[in-house]
């Protein structure tokens, strides 16, 4: 069973990914396909293999902490 599954967020290089779909792959890990959601992937959509990949975090929605924006014009 995947702990990856469509629809999570995760971070792979140091970016911000949208799982789109979890395949298995032959190597015994999972053919991750994303969207990017960070400001330098946006628009792009990639594959990982999970066994490649040094580092991914899932992102975890319960630890989201909301910060009042004090910005003006909220910019």
């Amino acid at each position: 069973m995947s702990i990856f599954a469509p629809g999570a967020r995760v971070v792979i290089r140091d970016e911000e990914w949208l799982v789109r779909r979890v395949d298995s792959s032959n190597d015994g890990g999972y053919l991750l396909s994303c969207d990017g959601v960070s400001d330098l992937v946006r628009g792009r959509s990639v594959q990982f293999l999970t066994k490649l990949e040094d580092d991914i975090l899932i992102l975890d929605p319960a630890e989201t902490e909301l910060v009042a924006d004090n910005s003006s014009h909220f910019n």
